[in-house]
């Protein structure tokens, strides 16, 4: 085992479960996380556009077909939480499972990752088969990769 490995402090994991909201719904292949970032930041800059406001509590999210999502071509579908449902809005059910914050950049997100499925591994629980980013502080909301905050979900099975 490496040294960087060895040292390196797992985040914190907790069990969860939200409540259902409303939200704003897009579903896309991106080509890497550059591709997500720019094609969310243009999704919510549309939709503020168009007046929505936004979910203070649970605001921006991306969910991956895949419990590690793997980052070149990958099935995601973005949400934005709004406030003042419409037409246009999904019902998004409420998610029970486990979760830990990101304090850093997408670069080393894979921490999170990994202490989410050890905590899952050690406690017997049975992931559903997707993952979940609810970006608190983005990288197009932060001009310091260090201040980023994500909130990492793994759903677990009913």
């Amino acid at each position: 085992m490496g040294l960087a490995k060895k040292h390196r402090k797992l985040e914190r994991v907790d069990y969860l479960k939200t409540k259902p909201t409303f939200c704003l719904k897009k579903s896309l292949v991106a080509k890497n996380i550059q591709d997500i970032e720019n094609q969310f930041a243009s999704f919510l800059l549309e939709n503020l556009k168009k007046g929505y406001m936004l979910d203070s509590n649970f605001v921006t999210l991306i969910e991956f077909d895949s419990v590690i999502p793997q980052f070149e071509n990958i099935n995601i579908q973005m949400l934005i939480m709004v406030k003042d449902p419409t037409r246009e809005c999904e019902l998004y059910p409420a998610v029970y499972g486990i979760h830990t914050y990101h304090r850093g950049s997408y670069e080393t997100i894979g921490n999170a990752y990994e202490a989410l499925l050890i905590f899952a591994q050690k406690h017997n629980l049975k992931l559903k088969g997707t993952a979940i980013e609810n970006y608190f502080r983005s990288s197009f909301a932060v001009s310091d990769e260090s201040s980023m905050l994500t909130d990492v979900i793994l759903p677990l099975k009913d």
